[in-house]
């Protein structure tokens, strides 16, 4: 219970973090951001993102401890405003949550190459109904300023 607390709150914690430092306000940019900034403390932190994910709780907390809230605001936001043209169901979020997950262990474990990062979440704004070039753009943007983000490091 008590591994199970504190990762929720570390999950949280980075997750609050990541969304607060990100600014602006169109959902896709948003998205394609925090996720970025999520895969980019893979890279930097591969140890610890490795053992965070072998952990049963740490799934829990993702899943149940509220470690999404954020992302699922601003899925909602982009629905609500036409920008993503999909349903933001349970369905929805089990798509992109285990998306970003296996993204992240892949690039925890270096198996991925450099573009990687940009090819996964352009395919997620895919997904969510962003036009492909469209995507693709966002996508490079957001790996380029995670790149250069405290957040990330």
């Amino acid at each position: 219970a008590l591994i199970q607390a504190v990762l929720a709150d570390v999950i949280t914690a980075f997750a609050a973090s990541s969304a607060e430092a990100v600014e602006p306000d169109d959902p896709a940019v948003r998205f394609a951001t925090i996720t970025a900034l999520a895969l980019r403390r893979a890279a930097a932190l591969p140890d610890e993102v490795r053992v965070v994910l072998r952990l049963d709780a740490a799934h829990r907390a993702v899943v149940d401890g509220g470690g999404f809230d954020h992302l699922h605001a601003d899925l909602v936001a982009g629905a609500a405003t036409g920008r993503f043209d999909t349903e933001v169901d349970g369905a929805t979020l089990d798509i992109v949550v285990g998306a970003i997950l296996l993204a992240t262990r892949r690039v925890a474990d270096r198996l991925v190459a450099a573009d990687y990062p940009v090819r996964v979440i352009t395919q997620l704004l895919r997904m969510l109904g962003v036009d492909a070039a469209e995507a693709r753009d966002v996508a490079t943007l957001a790996v380029e300023a995670a790149a250069v983000s405290p957040e990330a490091n």
